[in-house]
């Protein structure tokens, strides 16, 4: 597989679903864990998605300010904070 196909094959997946999530927004994580067993099944891939990227970002070599900024998007922000760091944070992985 190829650089271009490995990076844009995840992205259009990542993307197709956030747009099929996208009318799910509402909540952040902290009010979507609260009440998740009545919100459906999007609030609930929306909770596992935030988590998954929660956890990429704590095992990431970035600073702690850099990752507090990160965090706090990602709770008070699930969606768009996803994609944002899916897109503009994660570190790129440079083949030798």
């Amino acid at each position: 597989m190829n650089k271009k196909t490995s990076f844009f094959a995840p992205a259009l997946i990542f993307s197709g679903l956030s747009l099929f999530l996208a009318g799910c927004s509402g909540p952040n994580l902290f009010q979507r864990l609260l009440n998740l067993g009545g919100q459906g099944p999007c609030a609930i891939v929306i909770v596992i998605l935030d988590v998954i990227f929660l956890f990429e970002l704590f095992n990431s070599s970035k600073s702690s300010g850099d990752k507090l900024i990160w965090a706090l998007i990602i709770i008070f922000i699930p969606i768009a904070g996803c994609l944002l760091y899916y897109f503009l944070g994660r570190s790129k992985k440079v083949d030798d």
